[in-house]
């Protein structure tokens, strides 16, 4: 009874060990925000490319923070390629092309933390490493008692055995699922065969396992993709068959592991599936989970074996991983967080901040993988750059919300320093980011003139100071874009038929001359007029939450170079019919070319003592006709 209680307060006492570590360790912490940024990019592919690429891009700036727990140089390299392709089936718009590979780059991190537990376990730190398996146990979909085996107390040796077995068995899972779907959907029988192969990613070096298996999953694929489901079925069975050699052990009798002197006469062979036990479901032979102890033992992957790299696979490339050791086993535990904290604080130390957000703020950079003020700036430029990108396409409401995303990120990692160093600047940033959210009709010009001055800003953080000529262009935007461009822009086109109808009411049309100059006028005027039904359009969306009324923006002059092209055709035009016109004009006043003899006639009247009170018809001005 007392034994019975003693092994109770342990389990206890471990799990609440487990989920103290869960909760203490940034290591994995980071993982899981690369976890919920890969499903976000999956997840938001259909409705926007541009926040599924920016999830994506999330998850590959922290793949360098958490590749430090690796020594697989071809494992990352594998990534960085993975993560490449990624943003091509995004920029395809492929959500099946970008699910296989972000479930091959989820296998890509569940592999690093899976390598960093064992480790930790290796170290004596138990707690850590059942904290990071139950973990990317449940991230991988195994099954809750899989998952709940790994929190009982066990060697390192035994926890991989479990997770093997655990995992082994998920696989068989997929495969029988991707086997059913493949008579029916081929590319959902490719996206669960993906995830088979994201989950055998972490768990391909292990001693258990064939180096062939590797083949089995690319020749697999190949049969699928060529629609030969006899041999997709025959690869599935070799699988298969490999996954069924893992799951067989034991795991109830690993609750209590034998000491040395208990398993020093048990022959390191592999169990064979014991009887079950009516009571418990599984078999009750502590002999055959120390015998497995101990092959892991003998064949541990502590001891680098060299393994021929398996060909690369239409999946992924992370197939070519399998060639470096899962736990080199150090002696010491150098933690690279207080490594990288240390560094971040140095390079923000120049900055002059208090302690407090100096701490906090390195922190902050860390865990969102950033290595220092440059790259958050770098990441403001992408986001303009996006948001840039969104208006050409005349989404004002993603362009909004990306600009949204821009001062979240400012607010957060560069405000603190950017107050410190030039506090009218950071005021001036706050006013900018808060005129350009609340924009009614923002222009490409408007975000252009964010870019120079996120460039200020990094100008600032170098040791500079912004230029003059940059400060009164902010200045002109801060109280010109926004409602009183709207305002000015839609009266404006309204004037513009003023000085049109008067210039018809005193001359009439009747004169060639005076048409041609109204037709410039009308040109030189276009511009204007279209500007203010743009303007009119955007601010009738905004009101209606109907886009379509935006349309005509796309072609406004503050964000189009066709429409730019067109405005300088038309001047040029204008400028035509102006010099036609008025040229007309000069010649008959008598200006230009042959002078009439109005004038001489006049002399020789007044010379005789002729005068008269009548116009002669054939001298007289005629202001409507002629004019």
């Amino acid at each position: 009874m007392n034994h019975g209680l003693v092994k109770l307060a342990l389990a206890i006492m471990l799990s609440l060990g487990v989920a103290f570590a869960q909760t203490q360790d940034a290591f994995l912490e980071r993982y899981v925000l690369v976890i919920e940024n890969l499903n976000g990019s999956v997840s938001s592919l259909a409705e926007a490319s541009v926040q599924s690429l920016e999830n994506l891009d999330r998850a590959a700036a922290r793949l360098g923070t958490l590749a430090e727990e690796t020594t697989s140089d071809s494992l990352i390299s594998g990534m960085e390629s993975t993560f490449e392709r990624a943003r091509e089936a995004i920029l395809n718009r492929s959500e099946t092309d970008l699910a296989v590979q972000v479930a091959a780059l989820k296998g890509g991190f569940q592999r690093l933390v899976y390598e960093a537990a064992l480790r930790a376990a290796s170290a004596g730190d138990a707690a850590l490493a059942q904290a990071r398996l139950t973990q990317i146990a449940s991230d991988m979909g195994l099954s809750e008692t899989a998952i709940a085996s790994l929190t009982r107390p066990l060697s390192r040796n035994q926890l991989q055995l479990v997770f093997e077995s655990g995992v082994a068995q998920t696989i068989r899972d997929r495969l029988a699922t991707a086997g059913s779907q493949a008579a029916t959907d081929q590319f959902a029988a490719y996206r669960t065969l993906a995830l088979a192969y994201g989950a055998f990613i972490p768990i391909q070096d292990s001693p258990r396992i064939d180096e062939t298996a590797v083949e089995s999953f690319v020749t697999a694929i190949n049969a699928l993709v060529a629609n030969d489901n006899e041999g997709f079925a025959a690869q599935l069975q070799v699988i298969d068959e490999q996954m069924l050699k893992l799951t067989q052990i034991d795991t109830a009798a690993v609750v209590e592991p034998k000491t040395v002197a208990e398993t020093a006469t048990v022959a390191p062979s592999l169990p064979s599936p014991a009887p079950e036990s009516p009571a418990s479901g599984v078999a009750q032979t502590p002999t055959d989970v120390t015998a497995a102890d101990e092959q892991v033992s003998a064949t541990s992957p502590e001891s680098p074996e060299a393994v021929t790299s398996p060909p690369p696979t239409p999946l992924e490339p992370l197939a070519e991983a399998a060639a470096t050791s899962v736990d080199p086993a150090p002696t010491t535990i150098i933690d690279p967080r207080s490594e990288a904290l240390a560094d971040l604080e140095a390079s923000l130390a120049p900055y002059r901040l208090s302690p407090a957000v100096l701490s906090n703020l390195s922190n902050d950079y860390l865990d969102n993988g950033f290595n220092g003020t440059n790259e958050v700036v770098d990441e403001l430029f992408a986001t303009s750059a996006r948001a840039l990108s969104a208006l050409e396409l005349n989404d004002q409401a993603n362009a909004r919300k990306l600009i949204d995303d821009l001062g979240d990120t400012y607010q957060r990692f560069l405000a603190p320093i950017v107050s410190q160093q030039d506090a009218a600047v950071h005021s001036t940033t706050t006013r900018l980011l808060d005129s350009l959210k609340n924009n009614l009709a923002l222009r490409s010009s408007d975000i252009v003139a964010l870019m120079g001055h996120i460039d200020s800003i990094s100008t600032i953080l170098q040791g500079g100071s912004p230029a003059a000529l940059h400060r009164a262009s902010i200045t002109t935007n801060l109280y010109w874009a926004g409602l009183p461009r709207l305002t000015l822009m839609i009266l404006l086109a309204l004037l513009a038929f003023l000085p049109l109808r008067l210039l018809n009411l005193a001359f009439g049309g009747g004169n060639r001359n005076w048409q041609w100059i109204g037709a410039s006028l009308f040109l030189l005027l276009l511009p204007i007029i279209y500007e203010g039904l743009s303007f009119l359009g955007s601010l009738t969306a905004e009101l209606s939450n109907i886009d379509a009324f935006n349309a005509l923006a796309s072609f406004s002059m503050f964000q189009n170079s066709i429409t730019q092209v067109v405005w300088v055709l038309i001047t040029a035009i204008a400028i035509i019919f102006a010099s036609v016109g008025l040229y007309g004009i000069c010649v008959q006043f008598g200006l230009l070319g042959r002078r009439t003899s109005q004038p001489t006639t006049a002399a020789a009247s007044a010379a005789t003592g002729n005068t008269t009170t009548d116009l002669d018809p054939s001298t007289a001005v005629d202001w409507d006709e002629e004019f």
